[in-house]
């Protein structure tokens, strides 16, 4: 039990009086009194000082020692005008007490000067000291590896006490030493150094009552074992509850930064490797429960959290072939927002600072075919479906067969937490696309845009440094095809889609046959850039932000960068000559309004248009201003529901230049035509030859 006080209660039980000292009344304003004792005997120490510090005028400079009392035959000290401050305020001062044969002690019981209590002047009640001698405990740290941990520091706590006693810094060679300890039992904390999450006590456990006890002795040295850390990593358990029944989800997941997706077939996930600190944890609970994130702050060694998921809707269907219905396949299925407006709506991040975690789209079917596509909501869906070889994909269309546009995929409705029950899936066998795109510069080319790289959906992309591409096992059926360099990051070159088209809604699809490998021959690419850079005043750099651009007919995602090193680069080959600009961060999401347009109705889209671009390499800026040139926007205003089909002439396989100029508004021999040193020109004219009934009869409106 800790006896240096300055109650007066202490001073009444022991017997004390003040007389000895003089009449505390008229003691002087700046008076500090008190005893020194013998801690084990109780009897009064002679010839022991006590000295009166304050801190050094500047750091780092040591405690100035401003006065200094010794202790009578009874043990009594006293201060008497100890000066102030020079600005003559009065302060504190810290107080230590030394005598031959025992420990320098600091009030209150502390052994340091940053660790101790500070004593007002003008003190009314006695300032006591109980002096021992002290022993030490001392010893070496290891890193994980093996090697010394310098600079870690080392604290000592009493069993069964929350405050430590005393700490130390260990020394190059991971040596500590930390002399004055009271005889008593003690424990060994250390912090390591990374802002103290790798903390753990001896021996390399977080739970203070599995640490080691160690023994110390009045004036003993004690010398405990060489001490080796855990790695600087932690360990999460991560318990994943229904929220409505507190059960564990069967089959949950959970992913942290640097951890790969972990699941567990009763609901406790174990991750391990987490970097130490603050940590967000996301866990999925499959296709019946929302995903959500739980922050943690995680220490060296095993950690826990629990995280409570909602329930969903889900669609269960099964994959089975066309040509035997009995047959099941395997695959994956992906399901997307049924309506532009859907695909554009306010993303999730915006407006807090914790966003919940956008969940996850794939759903994959086993031998049999079964598959429970979900979490999905109340909005309609489309889906996509990657089975595996040698069934091509498809978006499932309105008649329950395949096609390849988007835009004629059925939407399929879930009710709140239900499941709704779909028809098979018939699935038929895939063909292949290939081609080849000048000028060579890892080109790309998939059936889905940039929902190929921005959805992570595998296996219809095709990136190759040579021009070449090949596109495997798509379902027969008629699919637009869009060029662009590096995928979806800066710099982006967004080319053309098939049929040299300004986007999805008018290319020219092209027509994939069970078995066989249509040539889509080659593309030739005129190499202006439009470059359209964005600045935003006033903005917070330490949020995360992001810019956005929308082709304003089909409202895809063209490209998407964070701010505010953002530029983005269009290919004019095919630029969408009328564009909406985005931006969004943890607070704002809004919709860059061209000056010309500031003043229009909410229906009216802020299109930026991008006309005269062509054949040149320009620079557009535009500055983002909150609440003047950018606002929120009405999606479901500027894009009420899909549009009615595709252009006439939209599943032609070939094509005269002629018919190209009325499709789709441009000529494929004036892109090549435009270029200073022109490539050879083949036009789909004469690549495809003319348009036949059959050819026509492709065409869904």
């Amino acid at each position: 039990m800790r006896r240096t006080t300055i109650a007066a209660a202490l001073v009444s039980a022991l017997s004390f009086t003040i007389v000895g000292l003089g009449t505390p009344a008229a003691a002087a304003p700046t008076t500090i009194q008190g005893w020194v004792f013998d801690d084990v005997t109780n009897a009064p120490v002679a010839g022991a000082c006590v000295s009166a510090y304050r801190p050094g005028l500047e750091t780092p400079l040591p405690p100035r020692k401003v006065g200094e009392a010794c202790t009578d035959a009874t043990g009594a000290y006293r201060f008497d005008d100890l000066p102030t401050e020079p600005d003559g305020a009065t302060s504190n001062v810290k107080l230590v007490a030394s005598a031959p044969g025992y420990t320098d002690l600091w009030y209150l019981d502390r052994l340091s000067f940053s660790d101790a209590n500070g004593v007002p002047l003008n003190q009314p009640v006695p300032v006591n000291f109980h002096l021992y001698l002290g022993g030490t405990l001392s010893g070496q740290i290891l890193t994980h590896l093996g090697e010394p941990a310098a600079n870690r520091r080392v604290f000592v706590y009493p069993v069964g006490d929350s405050r430590y006693e005393a700490w130390a810094y260990t020394d190059a060679a991971g040596f500590y030493a930390v002399p004055g300890l009271k005889a008593g039992k003690y424990q060994v904390q250390v912090i390591g150094v990374s802002n103290g999450f790798d903390t753990e006590y001896v021996p390399n456990t977080r739970d203070r009552a599995a640490a080691t006890v160690y023994e110390v002795t009045s004036g003993g040295t004690l010398v405990a074992p060489a001490h080796r850390l855990l790695a600087p990593l932690a360990d999460l358990a991560v318990t994943v509850l229904d929220d409505v029944t507190g059960a564990p989800v069967p089959g949950a997941c959970a992913e942290a930064v640097s951890v790969a997706l972990t699941c567990a077939a009763d609901g406790v996930i174990r991750l391990t490797g987490l970097k130490l600190g603050a940590q967000n944890v996301v866990a999925h609970g499959g296709a019946d429960h929302w995903p959500a994130r739980a922050g943690k702050v995680l220490y060296t060694g095993q950690n826990d959290v629990t995280v409570r998921l909602t329930r969903a809707g889900t669609i269960r269907t099964r994959l089975v072939s066309a040509g035997d219905p009995t047959k099941g396949v395997r695959g994956c299925v992906y399901h997307l927002p049924g309506t532009v407006a859907g695909r554009l709506a306010p993303k999730p991040e915006v407006g807090n600072p914790a966003p919940p975690v956008v969940p996850r789209i794939e759903s994959c079917s086993g031998e049999d075919g079964w598959v429970t596509v979900g979490p999905v909501g109340v909005q309609p869906v489309n889906l996509f479906v990657r089975p595996d070889a040698p069934y091509g994909a498809q978006w499932l269309g309105h008649d329950g067969k395949g096609t390849g546009d988007q835009d004629l995929a059925k939407r399929v409705w879930v009710t709140g937490t239900a499941q709704t029950a779909l028809a098979p899936i018939r699935l038929d066998l895939g063909g292949a696309i290939a081609g080849t795109v000048y000028p060579y510069d890892v080109m790309c080319a998939s059936p889905l845009g940039v929902n190929a790289y921005s959805l992570r959906i595998p296996g219809v992309a095709a990136c190759t440094e040579d021009g070449s591409y090949r596109l495997d096992n798509l379902g027969p059926y008629a699919w637009p095809v869009q060029y662009r360099r590096n995928e979806i990051g800066y710099p982006v070159y967004v080319g053309p889609w098939s049929g040299y088209a300004l986007n999805r809604r008018s290319a020219l699809p092209i027509k994939v046959t069970s078995g066989k490998t249509f040539d889509a021959g080659d593309l030739y690419n005129n190499r202006g850039i439009v470059t359209l850079v964005a600045t935003v005043p006033g903005r917070d750099t330490q949020q995360e932000a992001y810019l956005s651009v929308y082709d304003a007919t089909t409202g895809d995602l063209l490209a998407e960068n964070d701010v505010p090193s953002w530029a983005f680069e269009h290919g004019v080959d095919a630029l969408p000559t009328k564009v909406l600009l985005r931006y969004r961060d943890t607070t704002r999401d809004c919709w860059y309004y061209p000056p010309a347009q500031q003043n229009r109705t909410p229906a009216a889209k802020p299109v930026i248009d991008l006309s005269g671009a062509a054949w040149s390499d320009i620079v557009r800026g535009f500055e983002i201003r909150f609440g003047d040139t950018c606002r929120p926007g009405s999606v479901n205003l500027w894009f009420p529901d899909r549009v009615a089909g595709r252009p006439v002439g939209g599943g032609l396989t070939s094509v005269t230049a002629g018919q190209l100029k009325a499709l789709v508004g441009r000529v494929a021999v004036a892109a090549a035509a435009a270029t200073t040193a022109p490539p050879p020109v083949q036009t789909p004219s004469t690549r495809y030859g003319g348009p036949t009934q059959d050819r026509i009869a492709l065409v869904k409106p």
